[in-house]
């Protein structure tokens, strides 16, 4: 039985990374592991992140999604992140798919999305 999911995201600075994950989108720092770093685990409430040292940089492609993060009100956490500095690469907009959504330019070419589900009229 699986009992749970982690992302696991490849950066060429683990650091910097977890930095952002840290002050621009409020995740704990749990673990760094080496110096530099090679892997960290972060938490922030119910999601676990992975980050994991890798050669070279992600390509960018702006329509390929690195993570996608469930939350239950993506308008306050879209302010949180926005007042820290983040980049909006795609605004917070109602969905057709019943999902409230926005999308962060993350480091090293990560797209990072957050979704909220929501009712639509009848």
């Amino acid at each position: 039985m699986i009992r749970a999911a982690t992302a696991v995201l490849g950066f060429t600075d683990v650091r910097a990374a977890a930095d952002y994950f840290r002050d621009v989108l409020g995740f704990t720092v749990e673990n760094l592991v080496n110096e530099p770093p090679t892997f960290g685990v972060l938490i922030r409430d119910q999601a676990e992140l992975f980050l994991q040292r890798v050669p070279t940089p992600r390509p960018f492609d702006l329509r390929a999604w690195s993570l996608y993060l469930h939350c239950a009100d993506a308008r306050a956490l879209h302010d949180e992140a926005t007042a820290k500095g983040a980049e909006v690469s795609s605004p917070l907009v109602d969905k057709t798919y019943g999902m409230r959504e926005f999308e962060l330019a993350g480091p090293e070419n990560t797209v990072i999305v957050f979704g909220q589900p929501i009712r639509r009229a009848d």
